[in-house]
């Protein structure tokens, strides 16, 4: 029996006394074999992330993205084994390897409360590091939208607008949502504030519009 042997090819030698046989076969007479270095993962440099890590618990989606380094910090590159793990929701498809040392997959959310742990295996190696993924659902009657001051100079007064998110349970739902205000008049200042308190804010200018103007939020896509 012959040994086995891990290579990434095999290289076929002509030899002076090589020949034919009697019946016509090439005889070979050296083989050799290059084998590759061993690819070695780092638990903790490499990486795990998501985007975004709040998602709406009905239909959201989060691109979950592993990134495999070596101890040095170096990219891994391609063709790795690459396995996910998830403690809520569900993983749709495969591991997609984008060649570019970079593997991703798409995390769908469920009406879990605690939203999900994901964990990565490269090459068989566990990941130190995990990533946390948040699933809310917006209430849009017990989400509250408010303006201070209510009364402004036109042109150019200021009020700021606030809205806080909350669930149907009525608990704020906190930091790190996607909240959009928009406006039939004057004009929205920069873009809305996340405090860190549950609570998100964006300055209306005040034009010479005689009508004023009606805010509105969309918070994770539920228009308030």
């Amino acid at each position: 029996a012959f040994p086995s042997v891990n290579a990434t090819a095999i290289r076929l030698h002509s030899h002076p006394n090589a020949g034919l046989s009697r019946n016509g076969n090439f005889v070979i007479t050296e083989v050799s074999f290059e084998t590759a270095p061993p690819v070695l993962v780092d638990p903790d440099h490499t990486t795990l992330g998501a985007a975004p890590q709040v998602i709406s618990a009905r239909d959201g989606r989060s691109m979950i993205t592993v990134t495999p380094r070596n101890a040095s910090g170096e990219l891994l590159g391609p063709r790795l084994a690459v396995v996910l793990a998830t403690t809520g929701g569900s993983l749709l498809g495969e591991v997609v390897d984008h060649g570019d040392g970079t593997y991703t997959q798409v995390l769908a959310a469920d009406l879990g409360p605690a939203g999900a742990t994901l964990s990565a295996t490269v090459e068989g190696v566990v990941i130190a590091g995990t990533v946390e993924v948040r699933f809310v659902l917006v209430d849009p009657l017990l989400t509250t939208v408010a303006a201070s001051p209510e009364l402004v100079p036109a042109p150019g007064g200021r009020s700021l607008v606030t809205v806080v998110p909350r669930d149907p349970g009525g608990a704020v739902l906190g930091t790190g949502l996607s909240v959009v205000f928009a406006t039939t008049g004057g004009t929205l200042v920069g873009a809305a504030a996340d405090h860190g308190d549950g609570s998100y804010s964006q300055v209306l200018l005040a034009d010479t519009s005689a009508s004023g103007a009606r805010v509105s939020a969309t918070v994770q896509g539920v228009l308030i």
